[in-house]
């Protein structure tokens, strides 16, 4: 009985290790959605308009922000809109902004910024990290990413400008795992990091700046 209990565990397990193998397929992940009710986000009075600029990709590897292992061996690899974590980062801060009231546009990648009238500041940054990685096992998943973007933001009307740091990390453990686990990871990291972000920062004067 003790023997045939363990057949059939050993075939249980073979089938999951070997349907859930990894064949080096790519999955596009689309991060960056802000819920559109967001009760603990009031309209500051201090608002700007502003122009973000898609950041910089500095990472020392580019293309695909991470891969999921498999159980089974193999593996998945993750990446965003054509390869470009910067704008993904850059769309997410503006849809931010523009539910605290501010007058916030992205500019296309590439595109020749002027010297434009009515903009109060324009936002730029370089991607240092941006990371997603999955590991499964047999029963659970692990799921880990983690971000780090040097923001500059610009006071047209004086020149000056604001240094800040957009970073974060996140970790958790699922039991049935889905590509959209990586997603929703990458969500609450991206909230929780401009979250940081606005807390420390201040307009006053229509001139953005550090706490």
């Amino acid at each position: 009985m003790v023997e045939s209990t363990w057949l059939w565990f050993s075939i249980v397990l073979l089938l999951v290790f070997n349907g859930c193998a990894g064949k080096g397929e790519t999955v596009m992940l689309y991060p960056g959605t802000l819920p559109a009710d967001r009760t603990d986000m009031a309209a500051s009075r201090d608002t700007l308009t502003a122009i973000i600029v898609p950041f910089e990709d500095q990472r020392p590897e580019k293309g695909p922000i991470g891969r999921r292992t498999h159980a089974g061996g193999g593996y998945t690899s993750y990446a965003v809109w054509n390869d470009m974590p910067g704008y993904v980062i850059a769309q997410f801060m503006a849809d931010y902004l523009k539910q605290k009231g501010w007058q916030v546009t992205v500019a296309l990648p590439g595109e020749a910024i002027p010297n434009r009238t009515g903009i109060d500041a324009m936002i730029t940054g370089q991607v240092e990290e941006f990371l997603a990685q999955a590991n499964s096992k047999a029963l659970s998943t692990e799921i880990s990413v983690k971000m780090r973007v040097a923001l500059q933001a610009r006071n047209q009307k004086e020149g000056s400008v604001a240094r800040m740091s957009l970073h974060g990390s996140r970790n958790n453990k699922v039991v049935l795992f889905n590509d959209r686990d990586v997603q929703d990871a990458i969500d609450a990291m991206l909230k929780d990091s401009v979250d940081r972000l606005m807390a420390d920062a201040k307009v006053e004067q229509g001139l953005l700046q550090v706490k």
